[in-house]
């Protein structure tokens, strides 16, 4: 039977899910000491950035203001093209991500920007497009009509660190980009 297999795998005690235990990393003591510099370096909660006369922008929070927003699609707009340079996924990256939205839903919020009467993408364009083409192929279903966000207030970020945090979140979603790209990041 079934459940005789999932506890023949170990992955079920007695009927019940077994308890995970917490992931843990195989480091080298280099490496751990390499992470702890690191975050005592840069204040992981706050960040600056050097804008392009290298003058330092104050230090301030950057974490978005409001979490899980439902926003209609029709108030999204994607940042412009010379902030977010990275290229579009391939083909087959776009039908995992369409075939998970499809049958899971939005399981990562996207990082927006309030800009009054619409809000700007700032990671999460790739997400933004797969929903837009769900909603059309599938307009009677209202779960494709809006995208789950996170919100940066419209004077909690400059265009700068909007800048920032498009180029960051780009680098940990897609690090193993060409080196042109991360050259250029």
């Amino acid at each position: 039977s079934q459940l005789a297999k999932l506890e023949a795998s170990n992955n079920y005690n007695n009927g019940r899910p077994r308890v995970h235990q917490p992931l843990t990393f195989h480091l080298t003591k280099d490496e751990e000491n390499d992470i702890v510099h690191g975050i005592a370096e840069n204040d992981i909660a706050t960040s600056s950035v050097d804008i392009e006369d290298n003058n330092s922008v104050t230090q301030k929070l950057l974490a978005p203001e409001l979490l899980d927003q439902l926003i209609p699609l029709n108030k999204l707009s994607p940042a412009p093209s010379d902030w977010n340079f990275f290229p579009a996924p391939d083909i087959e990256t776009i039908k995992l991500i369409a075939k998970s939205i499809y049958t899971q839903g939005q399981l990562s919020p996207a990082l927006v920007w309030s800009q009054g009467d619409y809000y700007m993408v700032l990671g999460g364009h790739t997400r933004l497009g797969v929903l837009q083409m769900l909603s059309s192929w599938y307009p009677e279903n209202e779960r494709f009509k809006t995208m789950k966000c996170h919100v940066y207030g419209e004077t909690q970020i400059t265009p700068d660190e909007a800048k920032y945090i498009i180029i960051t979140n780009n680098l940990t979603q897609r690090a193993k980009e060409s080196p042109s790209i991360l050259i250029r990041s």
